[in-house]
């Protein structure tokens, strides 16, 4: 997993966080999830895995489907990743 516990210290300490960006369309999505768990290297390991765009939309709409079952992301912002993962 990778999981990175500075942006929920710069959060902690006032910091202002990343969102998730897929190519140039960003999702508006803070990238970290509360574990730590960065959702960009999720979506990064869609996209080495996917031999097409079905494919790497299909996946991404995995990992935010597990994300929003976790109580992670709302409807509108698993929509925002979903859309912007077809663009790409």
């Amino acid at each position: 997993e990778n999981l990175d516990l500075t942006p929920s210290l710069m959060a902690d300490v006032g910091g202002k966080l990343e969102t998730l960006k897929i190519g140039s369309c960003d999702t508006g999505v803070t990238n970290a999830l509360p574990t730590g768990l960065l959702l960009s290297a999720k979506i990064d390991q869609c996209a080495a895995g996917a031999k097409n765009r079905g494919q790497f939309v299909s996946c991404t709409n995995a990992v935010t489907n597990a994300a929003k079952d976790a109580g992670y992301l709302t409807g509108r912002q698993h929509a925002a990743i979903t859309s912007c993962a077809a663009r790409r």
